[in-house]
């Protein structure tokens, strides 16, 4: 300190030796001296960088007093007009914005930055709390979030997962993993509807009296469909959160008299599962809990119906699955929370299955997914204890991840496999051409069925003008008959469908 202010003394308009000094007093703490000589250090230079960092230093010793949020913000605005191609001060504003709550502000400084700023040029000199790009990734997601913008932000956390996990600081890690839960479990619950009994992949036991529901992806229902619709069961909730919403064992337990025993963390919710639930809950933390006493009291043949593991993040679901006595107990159908979607270290889905497999179990649905996209779950069954041809039934062990709702429901409108080959195709017409939306399925050696999705209504009726469609275009589609397009309800392609089968051979436009 003494030989910068020596250094000074004799040069006192020289910005570098007022950069040096602002950067030793910074250093111990003294932020107003700070931020004099940082202010004479941009007023005197002709470096456009050294200007722009004082500038932003100023701004940061201003937010950090907690006293001048405005002042803070005005320097880092004059930082950005110094430089605007620079990303540090765009990352700043935007934290700065999110923390009090101005949303719309911090989006728009983030979105700026991937406007205007260069990501590639040197570093500054000193430190300006700038982590690098996936800062300023994270501040336009928790950003967009309270802007409106779900989509765009599941999708940057992914990015930041897929793309920067191994550069986020301690922070940005933490927040990651803490929104990729928040956010992706805002989807909310998949409800069972009883108007679509008919189409239930499997009718198990009682179902056709369910009237709705409570689990968030269908799993009491996988349960009963692997049980038979079996009454009086047992199981272990790892995980028992809610005593309704998203609970797997509600609906067992009221509708089955299934007969089981909670594990939760939350005080909260254990009072509240406990004034509304019969059976018990304990209030303990899962990893901390000897197995052996509440399976031997729900069951002691050493077979329980169904073990839930539910936890988060993933590595506690899994570690908590260690502790249970595999080698005493069996589990007629296990429901396993490996959390892939939002699981940073991408490797529990992988151990779980490892593991699960080595103890005998079969999977029979893998990725569950409520929305289609989320991998979240796998569900599993012990095949001593579980009928073959169920297991058949409900197996589905393609990579994606399974929409939930298509994966329970049967599609009236698909012809069963035993019968008729499904096939994918290029079609010859039009819309085939242009935006390739073959699905076809074989009717005979001469017919095919074509279905237009239903958002391409809007494509079609623009095309043709609301005018119903002249008969010289059928030799467009003359390879394939029959063929509808839905111009509105979807309750259309049904009937036209139902048409068919009933011997009316015709087009429906």
């Amino acid at each position: 300190m003494k030989d910068t202010i020596k250094e000074y003394v004799f040069d006192p308009e020289n910005p570098e030796k007022n950069y040096r000094l602002a950067q030793e007093y910074d250093r111990i703490g003294q932020s107003a001296s700070a931020i004099s000589y940082y202010l004479r250090a941009s007023e005197r230079t002709d470096d456009l960088d050294l200007a722009y960092e004082c500038l932003l230093r100023v701004g940061i010793l201003f937010d950090r007093q907690n006293r001048r949020p405005q002042t803070a913000e005005v320097m880092i605005k004059h930082a950005i007009n110094v430089r605007p191609d620079r990303p540090e001060a765009y990352f700043y504003l935007s934290k700065f914005c999110r923390y009090f709550q101005r949303w719309t502000d911090g989006y728009l400084y983030a979105n700026l930055a991937f406007h205007f700023a260069d990501f590639d040029k040197p570093s500054l000199r000193g430190d300006v709390d700038y982590p690098g790009m996936y800062g300023l990734l994270m501040e336009k997601a928790l950003n967009g979030w309270w802007t409106g913008r779900p989509d765009e932000c599941r999708e940057l956390l992914n990015h930041v997962r897929d793309h920067h996990l191994f550069e986020l600081n301690d922070y940005y890690y933490e927040t990651l993993q803490n929104s990729l839960i928040a956010y992706s479990n805002s989807c909310g619950l998949v409800p069972y509807d009883p108007m679509k009994y008919s189409q239930l992949r499997y009718k198990f036991k009682g179902a056709k009296d369910i009237p709705k529901n409570y689990s968030e992806a269908f799993q009491d229902m996988f349960v009963l469909s692997m049980t038979n619709g079996k009454r009086r069961g047992t199981y272990l909730e790892i995980g028992s959160a809610d005593p309704f919403y998203g609970s797997n064992t509600y609906l067992l337990e009221t509708k089955y008299k299934w007969r089981g025993v909670g594990i939760e963390f939350s005080k909260k919710l254990v009072e509240k599962y406990r004034k509304h639930r019969k059976n018990p809950v304990l209030h303990q933390d899962a990893l901390k809990v000897d197995y052996r006493p509440a399976l031997n009291q729900l069951e002691k043949n050493g077979v329980i119906d169904y073990l839930q593991l539910d936890c988060e993040p993933a590595k506690t679901t899994y570690d908590i699955m260690m502790k249970i006595p595999f080698n005493d107990y069996k589990f007629r159908v296990i429901t396993y929370e490996h959390d892939h979607y939002i699981d940073l270290e991408r490797v529990y889905r992988q151990k779980s299955r490892d593991y699960l497999s080595s103890m005998g179990y079969e999977l029979v649905v893998a990725d569950v997914a409520p929305d289609g996209r989320r991998s979240f779950e796998d569900w599993w069954v012990h095949p001593d204890l579980v009928d073959r041809s169920l297991i058949e039934k409900m197996k589905d062990l393609s990579d994606q991840p399974k929409d939930i709702k298509e994966y329970f429901y049967t599609n009236k409108r698909q012809l069963e496999k035993d019968k008729y080959a499904i096939i994918r195709k290029q079609c010859k017409c039009m819309w085939c051409h242009q935006v390739k939306w073959p699905y076809l399925q074989k009717l005979d050696e001469n017919s095919y069925w074509f279905e237009i999705p239903k958002n391409a209504c809007t494509a079609v009726k623009n095309h043709f003008k609301l005018e119903p469609v002249p008969k010289e275009k059928y030799n467009e589609l003359k390879d394939i008959v029959p063929i509808v397009i839905v111009r509105d309800p979807i309750e259309r392609f049904v009937s036209n469908l139902d048409n068919y089968f009933n011997g009316k051979e015709k087009r429906t436009f």
